[in-house]
């Protein structure tokens, strides 16, 4: 593969209307607590404390209990003051409180000085404070890491890499406006991650993925629950990503900006380079701009700016992809039956046959009375050749199509806040992002040599928060939540004509009308022409689909004595619907040339023209994919301030279990109970006719047929569904799956400052995590076992016959075979870390943490045939004396594969996680975070498949692939010093001056690695079962200094092995050796010039990998082995 990472750079041209360093403010709820105490460290009970956002003015106010401590339950993110007063003391204000999302933020104690409330001190916060108040692992990216660090396409995903416990798998983050994946955190599979949006659901599928990406210079801050949060958290067993918006402030700021990147700025890749090859097409644009601030009537509404606020962004990426295609099209001659210059890649004349007599038609024409009108019209939708040069094409390709595919994407975001009085607070936050594809290339387009389509996604995500203080010590928080995702096909009238029977001319019908409303034409290949074109569509065509995902919570908070109590309740329902689901639905001729076709004429658009195929399919019903998650979790949990030092946090949440279904129960599943292979139906067996040609033969008549019915049912002859069980269907879930009630996880953890200075924190916590919300997947493809389709497939006819002519069924697959007594995957999650303030407004973190996946999901093939059955003589071909297909013989005979999907796997992760930051402060942020863990499991996704019949712990278990030893990153952001405090002049200001410099640094290990291994002769060496692994004699694994570019790992440790081998002994595990690791570095420079006193020009020079460091990615490690059990792959161990 290519090198993934060369430099790039971007010129971004903004202005800046605000004063710098402004900031807006955000939104999910904290807590921000604090003690005070007189001079003697007496606490002072019944002082009157004020919380004011600095930057809207909004207000809170309580007073300090008999203990002294105070809360202030349910505040939005943002930057705050704490002004505490009381009799007989001066009054005491503490400026540059930061609160995050979900924050539970300790002010300390706050030490009062005798004197009069006319006097006053002012403080600031420490930019960094230690985390006294709660036990969680969490982290965040603050506004100027949003603002001055690069992220590659402008996704906040790119990002996450700086945070500790993070790696990145292949198809994390994004490189514009769009589809974006998460990263894997704490070893947890990033499907059991929840992304929300200001608290939101933005992975409304369930997958690891999000279609609600939020530009960046929308987002006020990204707060990360990494693992051991507090009870009010769930849905998901691993991390909580939560994206806070911004919103206006009591003044008017707003930004407009430019981006480009273009693979002129680009350095060329190193395989690139090597093969001589130019640099590869890279351009993205990104314009936009944002504008917030306060609402207000002069002195009519709103006149101190505290009430109502506003915040809009827009972003557009204009991005266009190119694309260059070539194809095999019939020429005009063809067309018209002419293939006297019709030729193979090599020159040679592809003799055309008269599939009547199988003599060469004369001067291989076919006559025009042969020519079957329908079948002729069906060659015209293909546009004619363009290119004739055989010395370019090598007879490859005779039609060469260059287009661009565009592919705008455009986001708007509006939030409003309003807070109508002291005692109450609301909020609304809308965002819709919309990407439009139109041209031959887009998604999903099956026709790219000449029909062009439009595919859509269009993604709003709503947001509306409600909050109500009844007093200073009993609060409530309503919110609710849309998103929605829609996906939708179009195709004009004028193109869509040239795909329809009608409109065509074509007058034969097909067998399941019903399922073509658009009465299109049948999708068709020729296998047989080099780079031959085929028309085809997505089984959904034209697709209208969407996701519905809604969301409602309630969370109480009582502040009582020295607890803070909360309790609340969760609910949602998601719908994800994919329409009219089937492939094949408006048929599919395959006009391939074949030598067991008795009526093949030797070339595929021949046997177009005379209207004979090989294969018609045409599947006998299209469904609705359409499964129903819905979530329904409550808790109740208490942060007790145990005394000076300590707080103790626990409680307890509950997961009712409701396992997915389909609406109008549509889908099915396998019961082996009510399997009976009595019932089955009979296959068509090998057999030889009197000319010792090699033929079906009926078993029960005797009766012989065409060899393609091998393997094929009788017809009449049994049940090709026994065992099915319909969604619906009495005394079974609806869902397939028996909910496991009310399931119990309890939270528990500490936070302890041993000093008593808040300048150390202990912190330990442990929990269970329950995933209520699995994939939508997982039930949607129920939709499509037997018998809710069938794919019956009619061999060697002909166009005019076809409709009265008897299709046959195969065995069927299932997509999933679900466990009716499943368990809902749980993680058993554990920390422990001390927290220290180093100086320099540092704080160092030092911690273990951990998890323990139990009842994931992994699939195994049931219906595998075992070792050894495909060498017993009873499945023996006759005619072939080799082994018959597995149908015959499998375990459940009368199917073909059955993944079945069980909650049985595990996984473990165990770190130590090391991170220094100092958020910005005197113009100077950086962050440093090294992760040293251990990630294993049976398999990285959802579904990974596991052996049927080795042990599992063998033959799967071992370290992720996303496994990473170490992870070492970097980030900082620094305001460098002007350089007119040395030399001042208007020169050395415009040019020296108000420069800053960021960056980002990783070092991380590589993947681990499995070997694979094929065989040159197709020997069968296990008749059966899992397979076989590479047999390993030794390791691997290549010191350092004997590492090179053509052996990267020890490839003579690797052997064939020998037949029967199940792997229980020689054969290699799972993990022999790492892949590459990478050095990188990405840094950007800034340079602002103030025009105005309020208006400001920046400008950005961004580098990725700055210093063209090759960043290796694959390696081949596919061993291959002759018969004498020689390695013969020349590049094996070979960076790739």
């Amino acid at each position: 593969m290519e090198s993934r990472l060369v430099v790039r750079s971007v010129f971004v041209c903004a202005l800046l209307a605000a004063v710098s360093g402004g900031a807006f403010a955000q939104t999910s709820a904290g807590v921000i607590t604090g003690r005070v105490a007189d001079p003697q460290g007496a606490v002072v009970p019944g002082a009157e404390v004020v919380l004011v956002q600095e930057l809207t003015g909004v207000k809170q106010t309580t007073a300090s209990d008999p203990s002294g401590n105070f809360v202030f339950p349910s505040v939005l993110p943002g930057r705050y003051a704490v002004t505490v007063q009381a009799q007989g003391f001066k009054r005491y204000e503490k400026k540059g409180l930061t609160l995050t999302a979900f924050e539970r933020l300790s002010v300390g104690t706050i030490t009062l000085e005798v004197g009069s409330l006319t006097e006053a001190i002012t403080v600031t916060a420490e930019a960094a404070p230690v985390q006294t108040a709660s036990p969680e692992r969490s982290a965040v990216l603050n506004d100027k890491q949003m603002t001055y660090l690069s992220a590659p396409g402008r996704d906040f995903m790119n990002l996450l890499k700086v945070l500790p416990g993070v790696t990145y798998p292949d198809g994390a983050g994004s490189q514009a406006l769009g589809t974006s994946g998460a990263p894997i955190i704490h070893g947890v599979r990033n499907d059991y991650t929840a992304i929300n949006l200001d608290g939101v659901v933005a992975n409304n599928r369930g997958l690891g993925t999000t279609e609600n990406m939020l530009n960046l210079d929308a987002i006020a801050e990204v707060k990360v629950l990494q693992g051991n949060y507090q009870a009010e958290y769930g849905k998901n067993a691993g991390a909580i990503i939560n994206v806070s918006s911004k919103s206006g402030t009591q003044q008017f700021r707003g930004t407009a900006y430019w981006y480009k990147r273009h693979e002129m700025l680009n350095a060329n890749s190193f395989f690139n380079n090597r093969s001589g090859l130019a640099k590869s097409r890279y351009r993205y644009a990104t314009v936009g701009y944002n504008l917030g601030g306060p609402v207000y009537w002069g002195e009519k509404f709103n006149k101190g700016k505290d009430k109502l606020f506003f915040f809009f962004s827009q972003e557009i990426q204009p991005n266009k992809t190119p694309s260059v295609r070539n194809y095999t099209l019939p020429t005009e001659a063809e067309r018209r039956g002419n293939f006297s210059d019709s030729r193979e890649p090599n020159n040679a004349l592809i003799v055309v046959r008269d599939p009547l007599n199988g003599q060469a038609f004369p001067n291989n024409i076919v006559p025009a009375s042969r020519i079957h009108p329908d079948t002729q019209k069906l060659l015209s939708v293909f546009p004619l050749p363009n290119f004739f040069d055989r010395n370019i094409s090598r007879g490859n390709y005779n039609y060469l199509i260059s287009d661009s595919r565009e592919n705008p994407a455009r986001q708007e975001v509006l939030r409003i806040d309003y807070n109508p009085s002291t005692k109450w607070r609301t909020y609304f936050r809308g965002m819709n992002m919309k990407v439009n594809q139109k041209g031959l290339a887009t998604t999903a387009n099956s026709n790219q040599w000449g029909i062009s389509q439009t595919y859509d996604t269009t993604n709003p995500n709503i947001g509306v928060n409600v909050t109500y203080l009844h007093s200073p010590t009993l609060v409530n928080e309503l919110s609710l939540g849309l998103s929605r995702w829609t996906e939708i096909q179009e195709i004009s009238a004028s193109e869509l004509a040239k795909l329809q029977r009608d409109k065509l001319g074509i007058r034969f019908g097909q067998k399941y009308p019903q399922n073509n409303p658009l009465n299109l034409i049948p999708a068709a290949s020729f296998g047989g022409v080099t780079g031959a074109a085929s028309i085809g569509y997505d089984g959904r065509f034209p697709m209208d689909n969407y996701v519905n995902a809604v969301s409602i919570s309630d969370g109480i908070t009582k502040v009582a004595g020295a607890h803070t109590i909360k309790a609340g309740i969760y609910w949602e329902l998601a719908e994800y619907l994919q329409r009219h689901h089937g492939s094949n639905f408006a048929g599919n001729l395959n006009f391939g040339r074949t030598t067991s076709n008795p009526f093949d004429s030797n070339h595929p658009y021949a046997n177009a023209l005379l209207g004979y195929f090989q294969t018609y399919t045409e599947v006998t019903a299209r469904v609705n994919y359409q499964p129903i998650n819905k979530v329904l979790e409550w808790y109740v949990q208490d942060s007790w301030k145990a005394g000076k030092k300590l707080t103790l946090d626990y409680g307890m949440r509950f997961t009712y279990d409701l396992p997915p279904y389909q609406k109008k129960n549509v889908g099915a599943n396998f019961d082996s109970k009510l399997y009976d292979r009595a019932k089955a139906p009979v296959l068509y067996a090998p057999a030889r006719d009197a000319r010792n040609t090699r033929v079906a033969r009926n078993p029960l008549t005797g009766e012989l047929f065409p060899a393609a019915y091998i393997g094929l049912f009788v017809p009449g002859s049994g049940d090709p569904y026994i065992g099915t069980v319909r969604a619906g269907t009495p005394g079974y879930p609806r869902g397939f799956v028996k909910g496991n009630g009310v399931l119990f996880a309890p939270r528990v953890g500490f936070a302890y400052d041993p000093f008593g200075d808040g300048k150390t924190a202990i912190r330990a916590g442990a929990g269970i995590f329950y995933n209520a919300r699995p994939r939508s997947g997982q039930m949607g493809d129920m939709s499509f076992n037997p018998p809710m389709q069938a794919q019956p497939v009619q061999y060697y006819g002909h166009i005019d016959t076809f409709l009265s002519g008897s299709a046959l069924l195969a065995p069927s697959s299932f997509n999933r075979v679900l466990e009716p007594s499943a368990k809902v995957l749980t993680l058993y999650q554990m920390s422990f870390g001390i927290q220290r303030n180093i100086g320099f407004r540092t704080i160092l973190d030092v911690a273990y943490a951990g998890n323990l996946g139990r009842h994931l999901g992994q699939t195994r093939a049931i219906n595998n045939v075992p070792y050894g059955a495909q060498f017993l003589p009873e499945n023996t071909d006759p005619t072939t004396n080799t082994p018959l297909p597995d149908n015959f013989f499998r375990p459940f005979y009368g199917f073909a594969g059955m993944p079945y999907l069980e909650f049985a796997g595990s996984s473990s992760y165990h770190s130590l996680q090391t991170q220094a930051r100092r958020n910005f402060s005197r113009g100077f942020q950086f962050g440093m975070a090294w992760t040293w863990s251990k990630a294993m499991n049976y398999g990285d996704a959802y579904d990974s498949g596991v052996a049927a019949f080795n042990s599992p712990r063998f033959w799967n278990y071992g370290p992720g692939g996303y496994d990473r030893t170490h992870t070492l990153t970097g980030n900082w952001v620094w305001d460098l010093p002007r350089a007119s405090r040395l030399w001042s002049s208007p020169v050395t200001k415009w040019v020296l001056d108000n420069w800053q410099f960021s960056g980002i640094c990783a070092f991380v290990s590589g993947s681990p690695r499995g070997v694979g291994i094929s065989l040159a002769d197709a020997a069968n060496l296990t008749g059966g079962g899992d397979g076989f692994t590479v047999v390993k004699t030794g390791d691997a694994i290549l010191p350092k200094s004997e590492r090179t570019f053509y052996r990267f790992f020890n490839t003579e440790v690797f052997a064939r092995p020998a037949r029967l081998e199940r792997g229980s002994g020689a054969g290699a595990s799972r993990y022999s050796f790492r892949g590459p690791g990478i050095n990188n570095w990405d840094l950007t420079f800034f340079k602002s010039v103030k025009a105005k006193e309020k208006i400001s020009f920046q400008f950005r020079w961004e580098m990725y990998n700055a210093f063209n460091h090759t960043q290796y990615d694959g390696v081949d490690a596919t061993a291959r082995f002759d018969a004498q059990g020689r390695q013969i792959n020349t590049q094996f161990g070979q960076v790739t």
